[in-house]
């Protein structure tokens, strides 16, 4: 398959699948037959399984991996599952690999209930948001004791927007609890945005406890002449309206980078927010931060030849938070509106 078909959306190449059964032999075929009926589905063997064609979840399902080793593999050519609305899939113990899908959702895009319990997300790719996983329309996402690593959201010409490296969510509610996020990115083709570089969250209950991020970045497009287009927020987290809750997590190493200068006499665009970004939320909005820990997170501006910079950012630190090894040109650590900050 060449690389002008491996982008895909979804309805195109996908199997209508409700199954029920067991997978005795690692491979697509006897996945899609386990999946033809709805309920549960077991894995008993081991291995990778290549998918050509997306697997539309249209019935509650649920796939139990048994902690044999089994991986689901997009071959960097092939969004692995679709959700439908109003449907709920529940997926332990699997590893979904090299997904790939334009727009949203490398591996998984969701317009339903999405439940991930000890589950590996690892090199999948989007070109707009959700590297691994998008969920829109409202619904629930909930995610326990997984690790989203090294998925992305990479420049796309004719993309508007380039969220949520590893996690892009619209309304609805997301729990993340005992989770990992580590070396996932958004950055946006040339003056856009690339903001969140693990999670992208608009109008969204969250609730992340007991979880770490780290190495993750948000990186602006390359900059012409307009920097402004170039701005990021987020270089683990980015949201907006909704609310955030965050309890005895780490976040270390992560990075909000405005975006670079092609020319010598251009500025830079500005990063915001290296940890965490609240950005255009009304006053009733609220990020709780309690027993957690900040280190090493950096809100930069881009690079120049001549060495302009972003103009008009000035540092700010929030005085609720004692910073360790932190820097910024502006809200390094919290980029925040009308948020309140607990320590």
């Amino acid at each position: 398959m060449d690389g002008s078909s491996a982008w895909t959306t979804i309805g195109f190449a996908a199997w209508a699948l409700h199954g029920a059964g067991t997978v005795a032999v690692c491979d697509e075929a006897h996945l899609q037959q386990a999946l033809s009926g709805g309920g549960v589905v077991e894995f008993a063997c081991a291995g990778t399984i290549p998918i050509t064609q997306t697997i539309l979840i249209s019935q509650d399902t649920t796939l139990n991996g048994n902690f044999f080793g089994v991986t689901l593999d997009g071959r960097s050519q092939r969004q692995i599952i679709s959700i439908a609305n109003g449907t709920t899939l529940t997926i332990n113990a699997l590893t979904l690999a090299n997904g790939k899908a334009a727009p949203n959702g490398g591996a998984i895009a969701s317009a339903g209930n999405l439940n991930l319990n000890d589950c590996q997300f690892t090199g999948n790719q989007a070109a707009a948001s959700g590297g691994a996983v998008h969920q829109s329309g409202g619904g629930t996402v909930a995610i326990r004791n997984s690790t989203f690593g090294g998925n992305s959201v990479l420049p796309t010409v004719g993309q508007p927007a380039h969220a949520g490296g590893a996690l892009a969510v619209n309304a609805g509610s997301l729990t993340v609890t005992a989770s990992r996020f580590t070396g996932n990115q958004a950055t946006g083709e040339p003056e856009t945005q690339g903001n969140g570089g693990a999670l992208w969250l608009n109008g969204v209950a969250t609730s992340i406890a007991t979880s770490t991020f780290d190495n993750n970045l948000a990186k602006g497009g390359f900059v012409y002449s307009r920097f402004e287009l170039s701005q990021v927020r987020g270089g683990a987290i980015f949201f907006t309206n909704g609310s955030l809750s965050v309890s005895n997590s780490t976040f270390y190493s992560n990075l909000a980078s405005g975006g670079d200068a092609t020319a010598k006499d251009s500025h830079t665009g500005a990063g915001f927010g290296g940890a965490i970004a609240n950005v255009g939320s009304s006053a009733g909005v609220l990020a709780s931060i309690s027993a957690s820990s900040f280190f090493n997170n950096q809100a930069t501006c881009g690079a120049n030849l001549n060495g302009l910079t972003c103009p008009g950012v000035t540092p700010y630190f929030p005085d609720a938070l004692t910073l360790l090894g932190n820097s910024a040109l502006d809200y390094t650590l919290i980029s925040r509106s009308f948020s309140t900050i607990i320590h």
